[in-house]
């Protein structure tokens, strides 16, 4: 009788322990699980942020701000359009008091819901009367002299 009992004993406790585990280990593998980037910006991001940022003398320079942080609506469904969307730069006047000049990349690998994102930028810049241009991202095309160059003539005209 007591070996019957010792049995059942250790049987309930194996069981009761293989519940258990089960449940951590489930619990564990349920836990979203977060991780740095390792990189903030795409290289040919940096590299053009290193171009303009001879501009740092005179003005600020964000990259990869939300729009919702310089653009206002008071209409619901615009403001959760403006939550989502970001702009690769923003270039304020150095005490932050207004927005000078958005920047975007556009990539020759674009897909049409990237242009078609650039496309919304530029519409949304043009209602909110901020000034917007787009480069294009790894091109030799533009080197980095015509590049300030295009950036202070379009903030000149906005001043």
């Amino acid at each position: 009788m007591e070996k019957t009992i010792i049995i059942i004993l250790i049987t309930f406790i194996i069981f009761l322990i293989s519940i258990i585990s089960f449940f951590v280990i489930k619990g564990k593998n349920n836990k979203i699980r977060y991780y740095k980037r390792l990189f903030f910006l795409r290289k040919s991001e940096l590299k053009f942020l290193k171009t303009i940022s001879v501009l740092e003398n005179e003005y600020i320079i964000i990259p990869k701000l939300s729009l919702r942080k310089i653009i206002k609506t008071d209409n619901k469904k615009y403001k959760k359009e403006l939550k989502n969307m970001t702009v690769d730069y923003a270039i304020f006047n150095k005490d932050y008091s207004s927005v000078i000049l958005l920047i975007e990349l556009s990539y020759k690998s674009d897909n049409i819901d990237n242009q078609v994102k650039i496309d919304k930028l530029k519409d949304i810049c043009k209602d909110a009367e901020i000034k917007f241009i787009t480069f294009q991202a790894n091109s030799n095309k533009e080197n980095e002299k015509e590049i300030i160059d295009k950036i202070k003539e379009i903030i000149k005209e906005n001043i």
